[in-house]
């Protein structure tokens, strides 16, 4: 429906009639229907079919679908998009996030038509200088009407866009802002998919880049005709497509750096006046050349210093080793270069390599634990969980008892323990960890939905289901007892968690309401009451206890942007950090607990006192999501781990980035120190583990730090950027 209506014109309103009435003809099996347009309660409105599954944008998220899927999903996508233009419909809006993935039955169905439009242009409504489409999946003739008309092929581009986005995992083009992803859009050729993914196939890459070509009349005529490609590329037969020829690259090239292909047509033409004898022409060409080559030299060394601070080490390896003379040709190298190099020499920085356990799916990674001298390595999903002796790096042969179909681990290696959930006979035994000696035996009234063992193994809390309701059993496992049954809640309890001195404990339920009570007196206590405000409150960060006897910190959720602090002794909620944008995901605290760490998708990493719940300072990372936080065990430096390949070191007292731990293949999940801290550890989300030496990290840190110096060095040596 159109919300606060009364706040928009009646071309607004005639527009949206207009549009669903359009969508609402169409009847096809891989197109959500449009059932019902009408006025209730004097608000616009229409129904549609429920589909029950995950977006395209969120069965990608940062994970490329294999190639074959993807071919596949979008074959019956433009088949789909192929009947609306055959009923006279365009889409005008195709993007990942406009795809539903039925659970049922494995098959894409299009929706949101809230920008189709008669092929014909029956409708004379237009939105006068806006762009119609998202910027990222768009045509070029949708971002600029000195490009063209909009038509079938420009759903067409959409659809390759779409292609593009399954194979890779981004959009073709991506950029800070609205008219720099235009700017793309209009001038730019997308990255070759097979650069972001090798395993995409060169029939298959073809498809998708005649799909995105400028000019509408190098792409498919039809969704039809690219439907049928791609029905060919999965049989195995040769596509229609064809690769674009060396000659067109060479042109798109020239068009795309006038400046360099000026400078080769000058070099051409001395070269023409040197084949007539001219020895003048001849030293011109020469110096032009070498004049290319040192600004050339130049560029790249300022852009290897640069892919040096955000550690991109195969990239500053890749700049270095264009340079290495070859053929007699004159060596340019100075002292800068061999100073980048010696700074991206990682050799000595990661003394260990080992293979955990890999990321089976979106929001739910594995995680590295640090007890004493074990590393531990668990996926709670799968039940998996791998450790480690940090002396020797050797792996722990865990020998976990037998178990039985109806049974799964929960695994709570801070305390030394396993528990194995039997659902089907209601009962949790216990497990010490490493050895999996047997602690208890614990009979459970209901389905188990969370627990929590205290850390002197006395203590289980169980949430289960009881009927309608859902309650908490807290059994004494020293005495092989039950202590008690407290608790009615209405939703699902799913995170149950001890305060350090395991003195109270703290429940949160899926709809968000959060219990508090006390172990040693038997009691509730003050809890914080649900936000009614909004309905997200996912716990993808659960509560957890601060310094404090009596504090519980919590975020409800990304619409929020807030950590909260509820104090049961006094019953006052108050914020102790308010983000302006971007979720919260990473917590840390400084070892005497006096500094609350925090970052998420903010780009700034957050330092709060949590005596006085204040902001102290901010760090900003200028890059991706930062995915975890540890703070060292003399708490004087903090580690970052990030979803743009790489971790950081920063120095707590002075908030400078210290070292990227950069070279990795993957994002980096999760990050830790070693007790002694004389190691850094990164979890990647392909499972492997690096061991980083801290001292040679932070020694190399002291080169990674100074490549600004490069830039002098360049100048001091003669050389200038054109």
């Amino acid at each position: 429906m159109i919300l606060a209506e009364q706040f928009v014109d009646k071309k607004v309103i005639q527009r949206f009639r207009g549009e669903v009435t359009t969508a609402a003809l169409l009847q096809h099996p891989n197109i959500v229907p449009v059932h019902e347009v009408g006025l209730h309660a004097g608000q616009h409105f229409f129904s549609m079919d429920y589909v029950e599954g995950q977006s395209l944008a969120q069965l990608v998220g940062d994970r490329p679908l294999p190639p074959t899927k993807a071919a596949h999903y979008l074959k019956l996508i433009a088949e789909a998009i192929h009947y609306a233009h055959s009923q006279g419909i365009l889409h005008r809006d195709l993007k990942p996030s406009n795809v539903l993935i039925e659970a049922a039955t494995d098959q894409p169905r299009v929706t949101d038509f809230g920008l189709a439009t008669r092929i014909e242009g029956e409708s004379s409504l237009t939105l006068t200088g806006q762009v119609l489409g998202s910027p990222g999946f768009i045509a070029p003739e949708q971002a600029s009407p000195d490009r063209g008309k909009v038509g079938r092929r420009s759903d067409v581009y959409a659809l390759g866009a779409i292609l593009y986005h399954l194979l890779t995992a981004r959009a073709p083009f991506q950029g800070g802002s609205l008219p720099a992803i235009v700017t793309q859009v209009l001038n730019s050729e997308p990255i070759s998919p097979p650069l972001l993914n090798p395993s995409v196939p060169r029939d298959l890459e073809t498809i998708c880049l005649k799909c995105l070509e400028k000019e509408p009349g190098r792409r498919y005529t039809t969704a039809k005709e690219l439907a049928d490609d791609l029905g060919r590329f999965l049989n195995g037969e040769p596509v229609h497509a064809r690769p674009v020829s060396g000659a067109e690259k060479v042109w798109r090239w020239c068009r795309r750096k006038p400046a360099l292909a000026t400078l080769g047509v000058v070099v051409l033409f001395l070269v023409i006046v040197v084949g007539f004898g001219t020895p003048i022409a001849l030293v011109r060409i020469n110096r032009a050349r070498l004049d290319a080559e040192r600004n050339l030299y130049a560029a790249d060394m300022r852009l290897a210093s640069q892919a040096l601070r955000d550690g991109a080490i195969g990239q500053v390896q890749e700049l270095l080793g264009a340079h290495e003379p070859r053929n007699g040709a004159e060596d340019l190298r100075g002292f800068e270069w061999r100073y980048l190099r010696h700074a991206a020499d990682q050799t000595g920085l990661v003394t260990h390599q080992l293979q955990g356990l890999r990321a089976t799916q979106i929001f739910s990674n594995p995680r590295l634990i640090v007890i004493g001298g074990t590393l531990y390595n668990l996926q709670e999903e799968t039940s998996q969980i791998l450790a480690w002796d940090m002396t020797t790096w050797a792996q722990f042969p865990l020998k976990l008892p037998p178990q039985r179909t109806s049974e799964r681990w929960w695994w709570y290696p801070a305390q030394q323990a396993a528990l194995s959930v039997n659902d089907k006979d209601r009962t949790m035994e216990v497990y010490r960890l490493p050895t999996f000696e047997e602690v208890s035996v614990v009979p459970v009234p209901g389905k188990a939905s969370q627990a929590a063992v205290s850390k002197d193994l006395r203590t289980l809390a169980v949430g289960f289901q009881d009927g309608d309701t859902h309650r908490i059993l807290e059994w004494d496992m020293a005495a092989g007892s039950q202590r008690g049954v407290f608790g009615k809640y209405q939703a699902k309890v799913t995170y149950l968690a001890f305060s350090p001195d395991d003195s109270v404990l703290v429940a949160a339920c899926d709809d968000g309401e959060i219990g508090l009570w006390s172990i040693t007196q038997g009691k509730a206590l003050l809890s914080p009451v649900p936000d009614s405000s909004t309905t997200e409150q996912d716990w993808n960060t659960p509560p957890f206890f601060g310094p404090g006897l009596t504090r519980l910190y919590f975020s409800r959720g990304n619409e929020r942007k807030a950590l909260e602090v509820w104090d049961w002794s006094t019953g006052k909620l108050s914020v102790a950090y308010q983000a302006h944008r971007g979720e919260l995901g990473a917590f840390a605290f400084s070892p005497n607990g006096a500094v609350l760490a925090t970052a998420g998708s903010a780009e700034v990493i957050v330092l709060l006192d949590t005596k006085e719940s204040r902001q102290i300072d901010a760090m900003p990372v200028n890059g991706a999501m930062i995915t975890s936080l540890a703070f060292s065990p003399s708490g004087s430096l903090i580690a970052s781990a990030s979803r743009d390949h790489t971790a950081k070191l920063w120095d707590v007292k002075t908030q400078r980035e210290l070292a990227t731990l950069g070279g990795n293949d993957d994002q980096v999940n999760e990050v830790a120190f070693t007790p002694d801290e004389k190691s850094v550890i990164t979890l990647l989300g392909n499972g492997k583990i690096k061991v980083w030496d801290l001292r040679a990290v932070l020694g190399r840190g002291v080169l990674w730090r100074t490549t600004n110096m490069i830039e002098g060095l360049i100048v001091s040596a003669g050389l200038a950027v054109a």
